[in-house]
Order: C-alpha cells, then sequence, then structure tokens
C-alpha cells in the first residue's frame, strides 16, 4: 500500500476542494486540502488566495502566507479584514 507521491497528494487536494465547492463544503475542503494547496496561484484556473476568501477562511490564507512568506497573500488578508 504505497503512500502518493507529492504530484498526487495535490491533485488528490484539488479533486477535495472541487467536491467541497460543489456540495457548498469548501470551507472544510480547504482546511484539509491547505497543506497540498497553499502554493497554488493559477490565473488562468485555481487560486488558492481566492478559494480562501471565498470561503471566508483568512485564517488559513494568514497561516500559508506566514509560512511562505507571501507577502501579496499576506496584504489580502489584511485589505478583506479592513473591507468588512
Amino acid at each position: 500500500n504505497a503512500e502518493p507521491d507529492e504530484p498526487d497528494k495535490k491533485l488528490i487536494a484539488f479533486v477535495v476542494v472541487d467536491l467541497g465547492q460543489r456540495i457548498g463544503q469548501l470551507s472544510q475542503a480547504l482546511e484539509v486540502a491547505a497543506p497540498f494547496l497553499n502554493r497554488l496561484e493559477d490565473p488562468a484556473g485555481f487560486s488558492f488566495t481566492e478559494a480562501c476568501v471565498d470561503a471566508n477562511r483568512l485564517d488559513l490564507l494568514e497561516q500559508f502566507a506566514r509560512e511562505n512568506d507571501d507577502i501579496l497573500s499576506m496584504a489580502t488578508v489584511l485589505l478583506t479584514r479592513k473591507a468588512d
């Protein structure tokens, strides 16, 4: 019973997020998938930042922005919170 490799883990995480969106459970899906998708920002496809904002999971976005020294994601967190 082999452990999935990194590309497979990302694919599985993406499927979990997609399913979460479809059934209205995006917040929970992001929590599970975040470790594998937190650096994924594709302007033509999936954006971890956009998914976190849509799911109101700024806590997850902030956590991974800090871990990855991601200034743009951190700015998104701060600006989104200020707008609320």
